[in-house]
């Protein structure tokens, strides 16, 4: 899934990550972490098995889903939909007053 962040109020791409990253490193979002521009979930149950690669353009940033490393019982697409719900939390929370949110399914 594509998850498209406009960030006309926030003013650029740049901001909208900031907003994120703070959120995390302020312990707001502690159930998240970010390695560069790449978002990871952290619960036991769907660690590392999608990650959030943000890609910045001139009014936007997109974040795209990647598949990760899944164990145990969970399928891809279980914690497909699962993770990109809390994503859309962290990112409602944290930004989302500053900007729309476009979705789009990209599995094939």
């Amino acid at each position: 899934m594509a998850i498209t962040f406009y960030t006309k109020k926030l003013g650029t791409p740049t901001s909208a990550l900031s907003k994120l990253k703070q959120a995390i490193d302020k312990k707001e979002a502690t159930t998240w972490k970010y390695v560069g521009d790449t978002f990871h979930y952290l619960p036991e149950q769907w660690r590392g098995a999608v990650k959030f690669k943000a890609a910045l353009k001139e009014d936007s940033v997109t974040f795209l889903a990647q598949k990760g490393d899944l164990t145990g019982t969970k399928t891809y697409g279980d914690a497909y939909n699962y993770v990109h719900g809390r994503f859309l939390e962290l990112l409602l929370g944290h930004a989302g007053p500053h900007g729309s949110i476009i979705t789009q399914d990209t599995r094939k």
